[in-house]
């Protein structure tokens, strides 16, 4: 009698719950605007997600230990929490920046006790930088380190392709009906579509280098999804989507003989141009909505000078941008409540006591992807241009402290952080 068939192998469930948390968190990063609000609690949808997974990375960092201590069995009663790898074989990953980040909380706290702030300052410094640090900045990159790769890349060009859907069907109405600069709210989702544009941007250098990475049926859907990620961007007439997507587009095309992101000179040259034409783009085209959004942008820039040249040292104290701005209507703008740049908001609201380790941690990023750029293979050059392009973004956002910005962050640190894996 023959025998019978061996049974088939259970699913491997290693690291799916993680890498679901993961997709989950970045496809609800963009929107800002989606929060559980009960009471006293206001937070973002997002943020919930991300001190999930901080939790999961907790659970495996505790995993590692007892394992050390010779206590065993942790690993199966996590089940499909487990990472891919067991956590020990490599250290727990460090926060990023820690000397920066740390004297730039420092120059936070210092310049409430000198503006004799009140609660709401230091919770600012608590919920926004402090948390974005630990629980993004550890946490999250701390999981997708060890997340395999082929789970991870197909979240990404699905997460690219959801913004690509939720960018181009109100970009094409407004450029069909003759609206081609204007901002549309979308009811429930955004109050300006072209938030999701400059969401997408920095990852359009990553799903170009990653799409010869993709295996299986996921390597067919690469190179459309990358081209209708290209094409959303364009067709949502964000001047500061299309220089962050140009930037991280154009990093690796050949400069006599070198990558242009290996010239540190001609990047910077370029940034500049780019950002003098997004200031004559309006001018030369003529559009209304164009320069409505370029006078916004001025305006808020306006308000930021005033705020620094009153109190250069050590600023009006974390989170106050926004109430100048309410209480000022020579600069309030209902398109822009908060300082378009990361300069203008912590030169504004700490002074040089904040901008300078805040610049400090800046570069500690650029440095960083910069690095992985040029020694990564094909996974951590394209985490690098998406990490730069991050960090590009936050001279003309207002994601500086939110997950808008973090969650993307934490996945190209994460990747860059694992050595080649």
């Amino acid at each position: 009698m023959p025998a019978a068939p061996p049974a088939p192998a259970p699913p491997d469930t290693t690291g799916l719950l993680p890498a679901a948390g993961i997709a989950a968190s970045l496809w609800v990063s963009a929107f800002v605007d989606w929060r559980l609000v009960h009471g006293e609690v206001d937070i973002p949808v997002g943020d919930l997600l991300a001190m999930g997974i901080a939790a999961i990375y907790g659970l495996w960092v505790l995993a590692g230990r007892l394992r050390q201590r010779g206590i065993g069995g942790i690993r199966g009663l996590i089940g499909p929490l487990s990472p891919a790898q067991p956590a020990p074989a490599q250290p727990p990953l460090a926060l990023p920046a820690m000397a920066a980040w740390s004297a730039f909380l420092a120059a936070c706290l210092l310049c409430c006790w000198l503006v004799e702030a009140d609660g709401q300052m230091v919770y600012f410094v608590a919920r926004k930088p402090l948390f974005c640090w630990v629980v993004y900045g550890a946490g999250v990159a701390g999981v997708v380190r060890f997340i395999p790769a082929a789970r991870l890349l197909p979240i990404a060009f699905l997460h690219a392709a959801w913004l690509a859907g939720l960018i181009l069907p109100p970009a094409l109405w407004l450029v069909i009906n003759g609206y081609a600069g204007a901002i549309l709210d979308l009811p429930g989702l955004i109050n300006n579509h072209k938030v999701f544009a400059v969401a997408l941007a920095p990852w359009l250098g990553a799903l170009w280098q990653w799409r010869a990475l993709l295996t299986g049926r996921w390597s067919r859907y690469a190179a459309p999804i990358t081209a209708l990620a290209g094409a959303a961007v364009i067709a949502s007439m964000s001047k500061a989507a299309w220089i962050t997507a140009a930037i991280s587009l154009g990093a690796f095309i050949p400069w006599r003989g070198r990558p242009l992101l290996a010239r540190p000179l001609q990047v910077v040259a370029l940034t500049g141009s780019a950002f003098l034409a997004m200031i004559a783009l309006p001018l030369v085209t003529g559009s209304a909505d164009m320069a409505d959004s370029l006078d916004s942008r001025w305006s808020l820039n306006v308000r930021a000078w005033i705020m620094f040249s009153g109190r250069p040292w050590y600023g009006w104290g974390p989170g106050t941008a926004t109430r100048w701005l309410m209480n000022d209507p020579r600069h309030y703008r209902i398109d822009g409540v908060d300082a378009h740049g990361v300069i203008q908001k912590v030169g504004s609201e700490i002074g040089l006591l904040g901008l300078v380790p805040y610049l400090a941690a800046y570069g500690w990023f650029f440095v960083f992807f910069w690095r992985a750029a040029m020694e990564g293979g094909a996974l951590r050059r394209g985490a690098a241009i998406l990490g730069i392009g991050l960090q590009l973004n936050l001279l003309l956002s207002t994601d500086y402290f939110s997950g808008a910005h973090w969650m993307p962050l934490a996945v190209a640190v994460g990747l860059v952080a694992r050595n080649n894996r």
